[in-house]
């Protein structure tokens, strides 16, 4: 992988407003499985999502492990 992309940290699943999963939000990136999951170990974090909203909406998610895919995970297509 050449430069590296652009990461968001933030602190997905929040319950009233404290805890969290530490989670780096990038812009889609060609990039395969294996490095998608590579980047989650490499920022030290529980997850990273993948964010593709080519001309607007419908925006799509991909969420990662260290481990795999979350399949079910970012599946519907969100409005905004």
């Amino acid at each position: 992988m050449g430069r590296s992309p652009a990461v968001t940290l933030v602190n997905a699943c929040l319950r009233a407003g404290a805890g969290g999963s530490p989670t780096a939000v990038l812009d889609e990136v060609p990039l395969s499985d294996d490095e998608r999951c590579g980047m989650a170990r490499r920022l030290g974090v529980s997850h990273v999502v993948f964010v593709s909203a080519e001309d607007g909406p419908p925006v799509t998610l991909r969420f990662f492990t260290a481990e795999g895919e979350l399949r079910r995970a970012g599946t519907g297509r969100s409005p905004h």
